[in-house]
């Protein structure tokens, strides 16, 4: 369809705003996600090794998911326009996938991404939090040695927050995650 005067896109403008604000239903979500950039945050939860490598919490998608089935993750959302700030974001990942009890401090940005992924384009801000305990699910794999099943832009989104916290320690281990003051 083009964007010309017509029935089709009166319906459609129509029909989208009886659309509250807020979640979508899966099919309405991956339609507009098609053609609209989406803002999401990602948050990359760590831990530090014995020997000072960083390991990154990855959680399974459903096998229901649409677009990855059964691929692992770091948890992430999608900005919704109900979120008063990336902060609103945050808890929600946290309260959803991880348990306030397990971080260590609050989440810290680390920068941004743009990514072309098989739903559509996303506008990522990245942060990171360091975990204190296992949460209910999903496993701690070294950065250095991913999973293949790994959702395709997981992989520069951990690099990119491996080499700010390797860029804080000067490039050796790193010890303690404390967040940038």
């Amino acid at each position: 369809m083009t964007f010309e005067d017509s029935n089709d896109v009166r319906t459609l403008i129509r029909l989208l705003r009886q659309i509250t604000p807020g979640w979508l239903p899966e099919d309405v979500f991956l339609e507009l996600a098609r053609i609209t950039v989406l803002s999401i945050v990602e948050l990359v939860p760590v831990r530090v090794s014995d020997d000072g490598e960083v390991e990154v919490l990855l959680l399974p998608r459903s096998m229901d998911d649409k677009v990855w089935p059964g691929m692992l993750h770091t948890p992430g959302t999608v900005l919704r326009p109900t979120d008063v700030s990336h902060d609103a974001a945050l808890q929600r990942i946290i309260d959803r996938e991880l348990g306030s009890p397990l971080l260590r401090d609050t989440p810290f940005f680390v920068g941004n991404q743009f990514h072309v992924v098989r739903r559509g384009t996303e506008n990522a801000a990245v942060y990171c939090v360091e975990l204190d305990g296992q949460p209910p699910r999903g496993a701690f794999h070294r950065s250095d040695d991913l999973p293949a099943s790994l959702v395709e832009t997981q992989r520069s989104t951990i690099e990119l927050v491996v080499g700010a916290l390797r860029r804080r320690t000067g490039g050796g281990p790193v010890e303690a995650l404390e967040p940038p003051r």
